[in-house]
């Protein structure tokens, strides 16, 4: 969960807990995978996991559209195993998957 995400990982937990306590029951988010190496993103959904602060999540993928976003594109999120790693961690811990309504949030669920 790197620093090119709009917001920093402690900023992010903030905003959760306090939707957990006004009395969301379900706190739904969204991962855009290929900018952060399958290590970060491990350590942030464990993270946000263990201060029960996901219960679904849905993912999309980065796509560079031009040659000066290329570099933003982590190396790892060129093969396949990368996509396959996020998702088996995703189930291991117990969070659901929600179906994504757009193709780029649909891509990553034909692995399931």
């Amino acid at each position: 969960m790197s620093k090119y995400k709009a917001l920093p990982l402690t900023a992010i937990e903030t905003l959760l807990e306090r939707a957990r306590n006004v009395g969301f029951d379900e706190l739904k988010l969204n991962y855009i995978a290929g900018i952060d190496s399958f290590t970060s993103f491990e350590k942030g959904l464990l993270r946000l996991h263990r201060l029960g602060l996901v219960d679904t999540i849905g993912l999309s993928i980065f796509a560079a559209f031009f040659a000066d976003q290329l570099s933003l594109r982590n190396q790892e999120a060129w093969r396949i195993e990368y996509y396959y790693k996020v998702i088996q961690l995703i189930k291991e811990l117990g969070i659901s998957l929600y179906k994504p309504n757009c193709f780029e949030m649909g891509y990553p669920l034909q692995f399931l």
